[in-house]
């Protein structure tokens, strides 16, 4: 027996062994004159035969395997090779005037061929909050503490949330869509035709009115547009919705503060900490896309089957959580789980290489995290108060993620210090420069590493 090693594409190391005829013919006649089979005397069961009954070349692969036992171990440990998942026992076309040659494939994590990741030149976000996003957040909070009380001594009026009941008739005839036992809208809101608002505006609960309603010629409803119909209203009951003023008897009553200006500034400064933390993750994408655009990593089939598997898994969960079986979704759209499995690979692709990366990177620079850089991580998203509970809460995997985010964070900022940004509003044009040809480049390559997947399956 003869070996050899060979590095292969897709990450596969492969160890050759060639046999010659004579060191494994022996066997092989011995093997097949021991099988048993209905309809054959002993010993004269033929290759073609155990072939069809057990396999092509499991007779082969049997005594080869034998003679190879775990003797391919100690090569892996020779090769420095830590090998993923189990090895791919293949043989070449059998030739009786020539050695038996067989190969033992095993994929392997290699290192990412990395580039230049410092100094670059980018364009990168940067948010200024104005006084609009001021009062936008100000009035979320107010509507949070939003009173609602039910209404039965006076008619309805805008701003009230009204229950309906109501039968729309176009020349006296029912049309589709126009019949409802329960809808419920706030007035004035713009859910309904402003004819049909208006019209319920004014009544009291259990009153009946018919309402005149106009469809305009752009309604969204072909059947009716720009036609004329009347609805038939059942007011059922009216809601008050009360939204508190901004003073200090509110502030003081949903927080720590005591007016309203430091409820203001309060909210400033954490629009300010999200709008940096937002542009600071956006400053991050743009590091990694262009460390990505000199930078590659193989990932071995393995990682990416279990990666499709991953999001596959989750996309089913999601599913269940609202009580819907992702087969049933599979099935109403004409999909199955082979295509969502394609469908995901550049996605898969894309996370495995930016993972593989940036592990890399973290490596080269010595970054390290501790429960104090992990704490500091974590209020950025959690109440200080609460954050020593929240890490001893955590699991030893989930901790590990987090201390790994951690790094990557670390990363990302000692790239930052080396490049030179231009900062610009969210929604400037210099941001839309889409990779389209990344994309490109990571669909071709899922396409090719399908293409290897089902020529290993045949």
């Amino acid at each position: 027996m003869q070996t050899s090693t060979e590095f292969m594409p897709e990450s596969i190391f492969r160890i050759n062994y060639t046999f010659e005829h004579d060191e494994l013919y022996p066997e092989i006649k011995r093997l097949l004159s021991s099988i048993r089979m209905p309809g054959f005397r002993p010993g004269r069961v033929t290759m073609a035969v155990a072939d069809t009954v057990y396999g092509k070349n499991a007779v082969y692969h049997e005594v080869a395997s034998k003679k190879i036992g775990n003797g391919y171990q100690k090569i892996l440990e020779e090769n420095s090779i830590k090998y993923i998942g189990n090895g791919m026992f293949n043989m070449e076309p059998y030739d009786k005037n020539q050695p038996y040659v067989f190969h033992y494939d095993f994929y392997y994590e290699g290192k990412p061929e990395i580039g230049e990741y410092k100094g670059f030149k980018l364009v990168v976000p940067k948010t200024e909050v104005t006084d609009e996003m001021m009062e936008n957040q100000i009035q979320t909070e107010l509507r949070k503490q939003t009173s609602r009380t039910a209404v039965t001594d006076r008619p309805c009026k805008s701003g009230d949330q009204v229950n309906v009941s109501y039968e729309g008739t176009i020349d006296g005839v029912a049309f589709e869509g126009g019949k409802s036992e329960s809808s419920t809208f706030v007035l004035g809101e713009g859910r309904n035709l402003a004819d049909l608002d208006n019209g319920i505006v004014g009544m009291t609960v259990n009153e009946e009115r018919d309402v005149p309603v106009h469809f305009p010629e752009d309604y969204h409803g072909e059947s009716v547009r720009g036609k004329d119909a009347v609805f038939h209203v059942k007011l059922n009951s009216i809601t008050e919705i009360s939204v508190p003023e901004l003073d200090d008897d509110f502030v003081q009553d949903v927080s720590e503060f005591d007016t309203v200006e430091a409820y203001r500034a309060n909210i400033r400064k954490d629009l300010e900490e999200k709008c940096a933390e937002q542009d600071k993750s956006a400053r991050n994408e743009r590091i990694l896309r262009e460390i990505m655009k000199t930078s590659d990593f193989t990932v071995p089939l393995p990682y990416l089957q279990n990666q499709v598997n991953a999001m596959i898994q989750d996309q089913a969960a999601q599913y269940a959580r609202f009580g819907l079986k992702y087969e049933d979704f599979l099935k109403a759209n004409n999909m199955t789980i082979d295509s969502v499995a394609q469908s995901l690979m550049p996605s898969a692709l894309r996370t495995l290489r930016e993972y593989f990366v940036a592990r890399e990177l973290i490596e080269r620079e010595n970054i390290t995290a501790d429960d104090a850089d992990l704490k500091a991580y974590l209020v950025r998203g959690i109440a200080e108060d609460r954050v020593d509970e929240y890490m001893g809460s955590l699991s030893e995997t989930e901790k590990e993620e987090f201390m790994n985010s951690c790094k990557l964070d670390k990363l990302y900022d000692i790239i930052a210090e080396t490049c030179e940004f231009t900062y610009v509003a969210p929604g400037d044009p210099a941001l839309r420069d889409e990779p389209a040809a990344e994309a490109k480049t990571e669909a071709a390559a899922a396409e090719e590493t399908t293409e290897t997947t089902e020529a290993g399956k045949e």
